[in-house]
């Protein structure tokens, strides 16, 4: 039986311009948000080391059996950490890889 894919996300980003969002969309995908900052736990702004500002946003995301999504890229550096199921990711030319549950 298929399992549904929970993965938590962490984007960095100059700026993130998406709005934050929790419940069920129309494709099968739940976003939960965590955390968007642009600063640190002790309040110093986070930087790109040549410069500007960054801001780090991180969410869980719940996609149901079988949720593809529409072909897209992130322009932004991003860090993905399955918690339950697996993920394959289409990379085009570069062929696909699946993501599994991380093991203890």
């Amino acid at each position: 039986m298929p399992h549904r894919i929970i993965i938590t996300v962490f984007l960095l980003a100059a700026s993130f311009a998406a709005p934050s969002r929790a419940g069920d969309d129309d494709n099968g995908l739940r976003e939960m948000p965590l955390l968007s900052t642009g600063t640190t736990v002790m309040g110093e702004t986070l930087h790109y080391p040549t410069g500007g500002a960054a801001h780090v946003t991180a969410a869980i995301a719940t996609l149901a059996p079988g949720t593809r999504t529409v072909l897209h890229r992130h322009g932004v550096p991003l860090f993905a950490y399955v918690l339950e199921g697996e993920i394959t990711v289409d990379y085009g030319d570069r062929g696909k890889r699946t993501y599994r549950q991380a093991t203890r």
